[in-house]
């Protein structure tokens, strides 16, 4: 079976909607906000929720009032699962880049003159809201993104807590060993797919992943690891259109920077380029898929690189990196399903294997 190329997917809705929160988690979030950063308002107006899926945190935008003026600001929970040092020092990471006028958040101290603060086991950040969208997929926000992300780039290599980060943000073993693929590992994991689709014929999943098993190991016949010898350093590992805010033209905002990782700098600009070509393939609604990518993928490598130059290898290792990030995404879900009986990520057949075969369009050669 081959994946449809470019179809929409859950990166694709680009307007930002909220919902209510019920009245006993605006009760709690109230106190939580007038407790810990009691300079910024006297009463809450309204909570909602970003409306979107969350898995490790939750983003909130309250609407409050200080001295008969009203303000936005954005609340955002940290579970216990999460690695709070780690949250902090990309905290600290934030405030580096923003000073170096980076668009990214800009972050509010509570009243302890900390950047992240604990109520009752749960952390808590705030942020000057920012009244913007997600990447809809327009030229001109691509070219304007893909500029900033070259800042980024750039301003990571020069951070003061460099160190410390990389070592909290280290993925833990666990990780790794989802992650980590072979034709030995996928052939594995089709045989106890074919195992759960003969006992449970009912869930046509297995059936439909097991019709993707010649293409998925084509695709790790072709993508061994270690191929590309290219520059290594910390990057922005999840530059996708749902962690950008724009006014519709221009980027205004870079989100989620717990998503820091030391890791080769093509691996992040591939997997930031393909996301927000994909998204401007299905904005357009474009069905010249081969035009479109190539006028698209050379606008961003150009912008991209008025501020972080790429050397040849890593231009030619774009499709590589590509294919290697959505097998190891891919192992990850399939491991964690058939071994650890964990569904959380099944959607990730559909998104993982469409990318492999639009990698294809990915190819260049300098």
């Amino acid at each position: 079976m081959s994946p449809q190329l470019f179809q929409p997917n859950n990166h694709s809705t680009w307007k930002i909607s909220y919902r209510p929160v019920s009245p006993e988690e605006f009760s709690r979030l109230s106190d939580v906000f007038l407790r810990l950063y009691p300079d910024l308002a006297e009463r809450i107006l309204t909570i909602e929720q970003v409306s979107e899926i969350e898995i490790n945190s939750n983003n909130f935008k309250l609407r409050v009032t200080k001295a008969g003026s009203e303000a936005d600001y954005l609340l955002r929970r940290y579970p216990e699962t999460r690695n709070i040092d780690a949250v902090r020092e990309a905290h600290e990471a934030m405030e580096f880049l923003r000073a170096n006028g980076l668009n990214v958040p800009e972050i509010v101290l509570a009243a302890s003159g900390e950047v992240l603060v604990a109520d009752d086991g749960v952390q808590y950040s705030v942020f000057r809201f920012i009244e913007a969208d997600h990447y809809r997929g327009t030229l001109e926000e691509l070219q304007s993104a893909a500029r900033e992300f070259g800042k980024l780039d750039t301003l990571l290599t020069r951070l003061p807590n460099l160190d410390r980060l990389r070592e909290l943000t280290e993925f833990p073993e666990r990780v790794l060993e989802l992650r980590m693929f072979s034709l030995e590992v996928w052939e594995k994991i089709f045989f106890a797919a074919a195992v759960q689709a003969e006992e449970h014929p009912e869930d046509d999943f297995h059936t439909k992943f097991l019709s993707f098993k010649e293409f998925i190991l084509d695709a790790v016949h072709r993508t061994t690891p270690g191929s590309h010898e290219v520059p290594v350093q910390m990057i922005h590992f999840d530059l996708h259109p749902h962690n950008l805010l724009t006014d519709g033209v221009s980027l205004v905002a870079i989100l989620d920077f717990d998503s820091l990782r030391y890791l080769e700098r093509m691996r992040g600009v591939a997997f930031a380029m393909h996301r927000l070509v994909r998204q401007h393939v299905v904005f357009t609604r474009s069905d010249d898929f081969p035009g479109t990518v190539s006028r698209a993928r050379e606008l961003f490598l150009s912008a991209y690189q008025e501020h972080c130059p790429l050397t040849p290898e890593e231009v030619n290792s774009a499709a590589y990196f590509l294919r290697s990030e959505a097998l190891s995404r891919l192992s990850y879900a399939m491991k964690d399903l058939y071994f650890n009986g964990n569904p959380a990520w099944k959607g990730d057949l559909e998104k993982q294997t469409a990318t492999i075969a639009e990698s294809a369009l990915f190819e260049m050669s300098l």
